[in-house]
């Protein structure tokens, strides 16, 4: 017989069933049906208001998107869109693309090996409940967002580079879940970093006037705060390194265990580092370029203030150059010393009374501190009076 083909129209996106009957020569009439997936494919400049709406799943961005000023792209529950490499969605109005526990929104790559692009700016950008996989979320950098919401998230190999020049911005990430994922947060008395947990990938670099509390980092590289900040109630765990911190900030409360180099590393003055609890640190190569940066505590340029931690079983409890104050620690059991200052650097005396060591025998606290008695060439540490018996309440709470 004859082949024929015919273009059939559908009114709807998602998964649908079709029956084929063919006639041959002889009027027999058989049947076949199929299972075909219909795509909604969107691209271009949008309207002011546009919704993708789940009953349209599924959707594929296929050519540059772009959301623009004063317009709001709406993403429902349980919407899944697929994106095309290299496509970038640029968001100059307002993006909310808001799922539930139950009905996530799925942004993905088509290509994992080339990844798509947001950039939001402008207005409000809410993102709750969605998972997004081999993609880049950044900012615009002429058009800063109002405001930014990442909210019970999902992240698989999407890397984060969002920062604003603009202060008092209201932008926050809580109780997001980062896996294999490069995060870079910027902007001064911008960001809430709350509640998430940084699995298993590479540094995590806050700047500005940063509140970074109670997340949980295992298994990645560092948590980097360049300029300013709160660090508190943070877990980490397992990781290259613990805390940088590089300007004024108050870091408190956080668990720092099993980190490969420092626990925390203080690279400013005027640090105040209390109530944490470092262990198991230090015990990884070390650097060849900086060979005493494996310890508990690491600072390196003075001014700051050590107190009530609990510093314990790493490779060295604290390593210092000048005029820090330690006080009122449990720094003991650290395996090469509970204190080393460093030589040929100048080193001033560091005062550091009332901590405990492990003991009240002077002479057995001094077997592990490398100071002045052992390289004239450091600064002494002055102990006295020392602590009789272990801090309560040193450490993290």
């Amino acid at each position: 017989g004859k082949q024929q083909s015919k273009t059939i129209t559908f009114k709807h996106s998602g998964e649908q069933h079709l029956v084929c009957k063919v006639m041959d020569d002889d009027g027999n009439v058989t049947a076949d049906s199929v299972n075909v997936m219909v795509i909604t494919v969107i691209g271009g400049t949008l309207s002011l208001n546009t919704v993708l709406r789940e009953s349209e799943n599924p959707f594929r961005i296929k050519d540059n998107l772009v959301v623009p000023l004063g317009g709001t792209l709406t993403i429902e529950a349980g919407t899944s869109v697929l994106i095309d490499p290299g496509i970038k969605l640029t968001v100059l109005g307002s993006l909310r693309a808001q799922g539930t526990s139950l009905k996530k929104i799925q942004l993905a790559a088509a290509d994992s090996l080339n990844p798509w692009e947001i950039q939001l700016g402008g207005g409000c950008c809410k993102l709750t409940n969605c998972l997004a996989m081999y993609g880049n979320i950044g900012t615009n950098e002429n058009y800063s967002p109002d405001s930014i919401t990442l909210d019970s998230c999902g992240f698989s190999n999407a890397n984060l580079d969002m920062g604003s020049l603009v202060d008092a911005k209201n932008w926050s990430v809580r109780n997001c879940i980062f896996q294999q994922c490069w995060v870079s947060l910027s902007g001064n008395n911008c960001w809430s970093i709350e509640g998430n947990n940084f699995l298993s990938g590479q540094d995590v670099s806050v700047w500005g006037n940063t509140v970074v509390r109670a997340n949980h980092f295992s298994g990645g590289g560092s948590l980097m705060c360049s300029q300013g900040g709160t660090i508190a109630n943070n877990v980490i765990e397992n990781s290259g390194t613990g805390i940088y911190i590089g300007a004024t900030a108050t870091v408190s409360g956080n668990r720092i265990s099993n980190c490969q180099s420092y626990g925390i590393f203080i690279g400013s003055a005027n640090i105040h580092v209390s109530n944490n609890t470092i262990t198991g640190c230090g015990f990884g190569s070390m650097s060849p370029s900086f060979p005493y940066l494996n310890a508990g505590i690491v600072s390196t340029v003075g001014f700051s203030t050590i107190d009530s931690n609990l510093i314990t079983d790493n490779s060295i409890g604290v390593i210092c150059i000048w005029d820090d104050t330690l006080t009122n620690n449990n720094i003991c059991n650290n395996r090469y010393y509970n204190f080393r200052g460093l030589g040929n650097l100048g080193g001033d005396d560091i005062t550091a009374p009332n901590n405990w060591w492990g003991t009240a025998d002077t002479a057995q606290i001094q077997m592990k501190i490398y100071d002045f008695n052992d390289d004239p060439t450091t600064g002494r540490l002055l102990i006295d009076p020392i602590a009789i018996d272990s801090i309560p309440g040193a450490g993290a709470r």
